[in-house]
């Protein structure tokens, strides 16, 4: 389990039996899925957390910065997908990505349309669009 408190103290409990513990840095938000563990800074960068691709039960071990010059507001993590969208309600997804020694590397692609937050869960995408109604996407239709 990750979240994160008020003050983007980063914290991780590997069961509901164990403990809390901080773990270092700084993110405003952290998303976990199958595909590993991520988050934001306060200024929108992307961060992934070495050792979670596949294993996001682990606390891994550092921080890798991905992609610098792509900027979030939000970001979902699911099994084999990513989504995000920036401050200007533009919605990004992963087009590629890459594991090699550990370092995850990400190619985003842009896609039509403007929303303010996402959620995968499994194989849909739910959405809230920027006037507050909501939609939803399932992968392969």
């Amino acid at each position: 389990m990750w979240g994160v408190n008020e003050s983007d103290v980063i914290f991780y409990k590997h069961n509901s039996t164990s403990d809390w513990k901080i773990i270092p840095g700084k993110l405003t938000q952290i998303e976990v899925g199958i595909f590993g563990v991520f988050g934001l800074d306060s200024h929108g960068r992307i961060y992934y957390r070495v050792g979670t691709n596949e294993n996001p039960t682990s606390s891994g071990k550092d921080w890798q910065l991905i992609n610098g010059d792509l900027k979030l507001s939000r970001i979902s993590v699911g099994t084999d997908n990513i989504w995000g969208v920036n401050d200007d309600d533009q919605i990004y997804i992963i087009d590629s990505w890459t594991l090699e020694n550990g370092e995850m590397e990400l190619k985003w692609k842009r896609i039509g349309g403007l929303l303010k937050q996402v959620a995968i869960n499994g194989s849909y995408t739910v959405a809230i669009k920027p006037l507050g109604n909501w939609l939803r996407y399932i992968f392969g239709k």
